[in-house]
């Protein structure tokens, strides 16, 4: 398929999310977001969030994870990339999951009150009682990656080259 000059000026827009992979204790921490309670049972997810226009994600990730923590982490290297279609309330994008390394267990958490409601470090086994399933999957996923010194390639937390729509 042949571009015009305008879509590369004007490409189309995507969302793209950072997620961090934080571990203490044998577990991944996990954030309960507030503006997600109302749409979902299961509203906690990873560190992270959204990165802005002309930034970089690694610079987005450290910002988000201050944000979200206080804490002042450097990225490790990238767990994860899950592509997430568009929905009829969510824009298409990617999620890129990078490794946070692991934390002392008496490390100092600041949540900022207006965003989390909680925190806590959860076991591998027990994602699924706080994540969506998608969420779940993406996580599994990216401690595997972690684990095997590998990166996942997902589509909505399934490995992309499984995935059927």
């Amino acid at each position: 398929m042949s571009h015009s000059e305008d879509y590369f000026r004007s490409p189309p827009r995507r969302r793209v999310g950072v997620l961090a992979v934080i571990r203490s204790g044998g577990g991944v921490l996990l954030v309960d977001k507030v503006y997600r309670q109302d749409r979902s049972p299961n509203s906690w997810g990873l560190v992270g969030g959204s990165v802005m226009e002309y930034e970089l994600p690694l610079a987005a990730w450290r910002r988000e994870v201050a944000g979200e923590t206080g804490l002042d982490l450097h990225p490790g290297r990238l767990l994860a990339v899950d592509y997430v279609p568009a929905t009829e309330t969510g824009a298409e994008g990617y999620n890129l999951v990078y490794d946070g390394g692991t934390i002392a267990s008496d490390t100092k958490i600041v949540l900022p009150e207006h965003e989390l409601a909680g925190y806590g470090f959860i076991p591998p086994e027990a994602l699924d009682l706080h994540l969506t399933a998608h969420s779940t999957r993406r996580t599994r996923a990216a401690l595997e990656a972690l684990a095997t010194g590998t990166t996942a390639d997902l589509v909505l937390g399934y490995p992309a080259a499984e995935y059927r729509p």
